[in-house]
């Protein structure tokens, strides 16, 4: 915020906002996050072996943190 919109600044400090809005993202990134890695692991099962299975969560953490950057991290918030 500091950098992209620092002109909102102000305006979320007097509503009382710029605590509270960092609050909320983080609650609402962890419930995505918690649904899309199940939801990954419903899909893509498991598999047996070391190398896959490195293979197969890092795939999980990439999908999983670019859908949340991308659906509630990077929204803007006023």
């Amino acid at each position: 915020m500091t950098e992209n919109y620092p002109e909102d600044i102000p305006s979320l400090q007097g509503r009382f906002k710029w605590e509270l809005i960092p609050r909320q993202i983080d609650k609402e990134c962890w419930k995505m996050w918690q649904l899309l890695r199940k939801q990954y692991a419903m899909k893509n099962p498991r598999p047996k072996t070391f190398l896959e299975i490195m293979s197969w969560e890092k795939m999980r953490q990439l999908m999983v943190e670019h859908e949340v950057l991308e659906q509630i991290v990077l929204q803007y918030r006023a």
